[in-house]
């Protein structure tokens, strides 16, 4: 890495060429925090590897250690995206949940093998739920479902039946409003007409 006035340049092991520092996508293990590689080859490379990626990102995601990762994350892009959520709180980091998934390894474990053993049906997949769901996302208040499970529990004083679901996703094709006031005009929360879309559950 060289330095010419107050522009500092770093020479790229894949194309060789001498490039602004800006051009490398940051990486803390790296001594100066940034790649070796430039962006342009990285995004080469990513390309031409795109499909062994995802697939190797796919089977990382449905692994035992690394689905407890995307419970995570699923919480924090409820809250950030999520109409339902907008008004709901985290109150524990991502260390303080893992050692709440560690004093809760039991029913992770049986809820993990269950849909491991269902060839990973989406709704047998375990998921994390508000005991209270008018409450916030505390340690204290949250349980591990299967998303069939949380779905119900949802709304459990609005029962869809098939048919209904069915005229839900009929609806959704030429929808051009939001999720939430589909939702509310069948009187379900977004959170469930989103999983009946998606044919996750229909209940």
């Amino acid at each position: 890495m060289t330095s010419h006035t107050n522009l500092v340049l770093k020479e790229c092991v894949k194309c060789k060429k001498v490039k602004s520092l800006d051009l490398f996508s940051k990486n803390n293990r790296a001594k100066d925090k940034r790649d070796n590689r430039c962006k342009s080859c990285y995004l080469a490379y990513y390309q031409k590897n795109r499909v062994e990626f995802l697939e190797q990102k796919r089977v990382y995601h449905h692994s035992y250690e690394g689905y407890k990762k995307v419970l995570y994350k699923s919480i924090v892009g409820r809250l950030k995206y999520k109409e339902d959520y907008k008004n709901k709180k985290l109150f524990f980091t991502k260390e303080q949940f893992a050692n709440w998934l560690k004093d809760n390894e039991e029913t992770y474990k049986s809820l993990w093998s269950n849909w491991r053993g269902s060839n990973y049906k989406r709704n047998l997949a375990p998921s994390i739920d508000r005991i209270d769901t008018k409450g916030h996302y505390r340690l204290d208040n949250i349980q591990l479902l299967t998303v069939k499970e949380n779905c119900i529990k949802d709304c459990p004083k609005r029962k869809i039946t098939k048919d209904t679901a069915q005229q839900i996703r009929d609806i959704y094709k030429d929808w051009d409003s939001t999720q939430i006031i589909l939702a509310n005009k069948f009187g379900i929360s977004q959170q469930q007409l989103s999983k009946i879309v998606n044919n996750h559950v229909w209940i």
